[in-house]
């Protein structure tokens, strides 16, 4: 299961590991390597935003909510 308290330093840790590989491996340009820190940088955004509604309270409440209604569905 994924602890979203650890997910900030995790996500920063994928960006400079990617920039890190980048620069060694592709011998990237400065302006390579602002274009995929941009690209890193908005993909784990969406990433943490998308993990932060997952494990939100509101979140939770509203799927057990569905999953009854769901099983309701089922009996009838």
């Amino acid at each position: 299961m994924i602890d979203p308290e650890k997910t900030h330093s995790r996500i920063t840790a994928a960006i400079f590991l990617g920039i890190t590989v980048s620069i060694v491996v592709f011998d990237e340009t400065f302006e390579d390597l602002v274009a995929i820190i941009i690209i890193v940088a908005s993909v784990a955004g969406l990433a943490f935003n998308w993990l932060s509604r997952q494990y939100s309270p509101e979140e939770k409440g509203w799927q057990e909510e569905r999953e009854n209604w769901e099983e309701a569905d089922r009996w009838w």
